[in-house]
């Protein structure tokens, strides 16, 4: 198989482990890439890993995205509109250097994945400096020729854990992961929240006990108010939906940036343990 000749992207889990080590629970903000353009939301990307995110989760627009809420189903239908596709974040992200100090995360669904040649993606992803990737609809029983690939090219992977979860189960995600464990927060899909359900936080303890992987919580987190809580706990924290409401509509990538830091720099303070 093919290598890149970039260097190895930075390590998610080696990013999220160094905010630990500095008193921190990792911040980690997702961006449907192409919403609502692709120039806003590649600005929007590169002032938040400028901010000082400790990793980007870079969202591949999908037309059925059926782990997601409203706000991120909406991003998606934009960003397709505009014509991104993985090959095109791809190509965007090998353009743009890495971010200083953070890393970046492939969020998506198996089907884009499948289409672009899981054979042909290691090398595409070290020259985007993508050192990590989540596929949201693949689960460990399924997952053997992509973590085969993943292994030998040495790309980090994450896996999904759910509140509802057995043990035993938990065990199969934890066994399978290697960039970060994700918590799945709350029962049902993407999208901002009143509040943190406490069964997240029996989860996080419970995977503790299972494996040394940092544990990401995500889905619902929407407040200064939810990341102290899960701060105390969690090695990282994923707000997706409520960012994304957040920037808005604009097509102005000064103004989406602007809104972006807003909102994105007192989550970053209630990281702080």
């Amino acid at each position: 198989m093919n290598k890149s000749m970039h260097p190895a992207p930075t390590g998610v889990g080696e990013s999220i482990r160094r905010a630990n080590t500095e008193g921190r629970c990792a911040f980690i903000p997702y961006i449907t890439v192409g919403a609502p353009t692709l120039e806003v939301s590649l600005a929007v990307i590169q002032c938040l890993e400028e901010l000082g995110a400790d990793v980007i989760e870079l969202g591949v627009p999908f037309s059925d995205p059926v782990a997601d809420g409203p706000t991120i189903q909406r991003s998606s239908e934009r960003a397709l509109a505009e014509g991104v596709t993985l090959r095109r974040v791809l190509e965007e992200f090998s353009r743009r250097p890495e971010p200083r100090g953070g890393a970046r995360l492939l969020f998506s669904y198996f089907n884009p994945i499948l289409q672009y040649g899981i054979a042909a993606l290691p090398a595409a992803l070290r020259d985007a400096g993508i050192g990590a990737v989540l596929i949201s609809d693949l689960i460990p029983e399924e997952a053997a020729q992509w973590l085969a690939v993943a292994r030998e090219n040495a790309i980090e992977c994450s896996f999904l854990a759910a509140i509802t979860s057995d043990p035993e189960r938990l065990k199969r995600v934890a066994a399978a992961s290697s960039a970060f464990i994700y918590c799945i927060s709350t029962t049902g899909v993407t999208g901002a929240r009143e509040t943190v359900d406490g069964a997240a936080l029996r989860t996080v303890r419970s995977l503790r006990g299972m494996s040394d992987l940092p544990v990401a919580v995500g889905f619902g987190i929407r407040s200064t108010i939810d990341v102290r809580r899960l701060a105390t706990v969690a090695d990282a924290v994923v707000v997706g939906s409520a960012l994304i409401d957040a920037i808005g509509d604009t097509d102005n990538p000064g103004v989406a940036c602007g809104r972006a830091t807003a909102f994105a720099l007192p989550l970053l303070e209630a990281c702080r343990r």
